[in-house]
């Protein structure tokens, strides 16, 4: 008798403990603000470029909680990267902008020139605007899921 209690309330407490995440989850899907950046690296410039790819990744997560990846990627002949950035909110993502514009914008724009800036989730008023036109390639999820 004491084992059958002891197994429900072991499964109550799990049950309980998935629906708190899957509601977590279902949040952050709902808050969380993703780019999707792509550039190419200029020629003679893949060492600074990765000086700069390094320095921005320190500062982002010293400095930036609310970034929650940051992730850059070469392609196997070094010429393309692709940058992966998920942020917890808008208000999260803002502040990275201001970070970037106050502290990179120079050095990142002198090793690689932009050729593609995608943003996914839903991102607050603010945001669309400090984006400019980048902002037009904006996705919001339909359907699917994350686990």
């Amino acid at each position: 008798m004491k084992s059958k209690f002891i197994c429900s309330a072991v499964f109550a407490m799990m049950l309980s403990i998935h629906f708190a995440l899957a509601q977590k989850i279902t949040r952050n899907l709902d808050e969380n603000i993703f780019f999707i950046v792509e550039v190419q690296i200029k020629p003679g410039q893949f060492d600074n470029f990765l000086k700069v790819a390094r320095e921005m990744s320190d500062v982002v997560k010293s400095r930036e909680p609310g970034a929650l990846n940051y992730e850059w990627t070469i392609s196997p002949d070094s010429t393309m990267c692709s940058i992966l950035e998920r942020y917890a909110s808008t208000e999260a993502a803002m502040v990275h902008m201001k970070v970037f514009e106050e502290e990179f914008a120079e050095k990142f724009n002198e090793v690689v020139q932009m050729t593609g800036f995608t943003i996914y989730g839903k991102p607050g008023p603010e945001l669309i605007e400090a984006l400019g036109t980048a902002a037009e390639t904006s996705r919001v999820q339909v359907a699917g899921f994350a686990r």
